[in-house]
């Protein structure tokens, strides 16, 4: 069996260098764990050997004399640079995903799943161009409520027509429409509200408008008076909260049943000389009729009129009318005629 040989350099528990070393002669610094060289282009000069090494409890150290500094000098790096800084924040945030394990494909980005996953992906040139043929696309993707704007106001300008395929509602103070011509397939308007009002608001409903004299600007209203129940126009109308005040108007309408010309003056006291019926006529042949025709129809008496005045004709054998008697052939007395002589006469 051959003999076993150790061979041993020198060493020291201490921290200092050895004072000199034999060209190539080794030794070991405990005390800083470093081994040092003999170096041969300087007799008996020692040199460190490497940099970092581990000590007994595994743990790196730096040999003597050498510092972070002076690594970071001769790798020529730069904190921020060419290497990320440490930072505690930044470390727990990278230790928060789990990265690829290849690289994308061109223009792929990295993304998230939502879970701490991250990923190469492709994002989608309409969500980055965003023309008019994207931004349809987008709008009709819209399947909930959407709001467009902040809380003050909004105003977007349509250049042409504005088509709305459903129902439409708008909820807000005033609501104004600028526009020469409203067409509305609706034939029944609802005012008031779109549900049953619980208690009386006492205020009118129906359409006020305004217009032009000729000599000044008017406000007219026609509709239902709250407070009298009837359907009312007032040409010159006061509004104080939709309760509206004024005399009210004259209306120009045929009614029901009436043959002649329009009913005019409906305010006014109609003429003395004819008598009106909404029910065809007292005699069943007119809605219109004067006030003489209505006495000859019906009481068949001979009646004229003149200058506003009435005269019954002196009644005859064949014509009712005013007849004449002898007085003393009656007594007259408060609400009663008795007739004293009837005599038949001789022949």
């Amino acid at each position: 069996m051959a003999s076993t040989q150790t061979i041993k350099i020198k060493r020291s528990t201490g921290s200092s260098a050895p004072s000199t070393l034999a060209s190539g002669e080794l030794a070991y610094t405990k005390g800083t764990d470093t081994f040092y060289i003999g170096d041969p282009g300087a007799a008996n000069t020692p040199i460190a050997v490497g940099g970092a090494i581990k000590n007994n409890a595994g743990s790196p150290v730096l040999a003597t004399g050498i510092t972070k500094a002076e690594i970071q000098s001769l790798l020529d790096l730069e904190p921020g640079t060419d290497v990320l800084a440490h930072d505690a924040n930044l470390a727990a945030f990278v230790s928060a995903f789990t990265l690829p394990t290849s690289d994308g494909s061109n223009t792929q980005v990295l993304q998230t799943n939502g879970s701490g996953t991250l990923s190469f992906g492709s994002v989608s040139s309409s969500d980055e161009d965003v023309n008019v043929a994207n931004l349809r696309t987008r709008l009709g993707q819209i399947s909930d409520n959407t709001t467009i704007g902040d809380a003050t106001d909004v105003t977007i300008t349509m250049a042409g027509g504005l088509t709305v395929t459903g129902n439409l509602t708008v909820n807000g103070v005033t609501t104004t429409v600028n526009s020469t011509t409203t067409t509305v397939d609706d034939p029944v308007f609802t005012l008031g509200g779109d549900s049953a009002p619980s208690s009386d608001d006492n205020k009118d409903r129906g359409i006020e408008f305004r217009y032009h004299t000729g000599s000044g600007a008017k406000v007219g209203f026609f509709g239902f008076d709250d407070s009298t129940g009837k359907f009312t126009f007032i040409p010159d109308a006061t509004n104080s909260s939709e309760v509206f005040s004024g005399t009210t108007g004259v209306l120009d309408a045929k009614a029901a049943g009436l043959d002649a010309a329009s009913v005019t003056e409906a305010t006014a006291a109609v003429s003395t000389d004819y008598l009106f019926f909404f029910d065809g006529g007292a005699s069943g042949s007119s809605a219109k009729e004067s006030i003489v025709d209505f006495i000859n129809n019906v009481a068949g008496t001979n009646v004229t009129a003149s200058n506003g005045q009435l005269t019954v004709a002196t009644a005859t054998s064949s014509t009712l009318g005013v007849a004449s008697f002898d007085s003393t052939q009656f007594d007259v007395s408060t609400g009663a005629v008795t007739l004293n002589t009837v005599d038949g006469g001789t022949y």
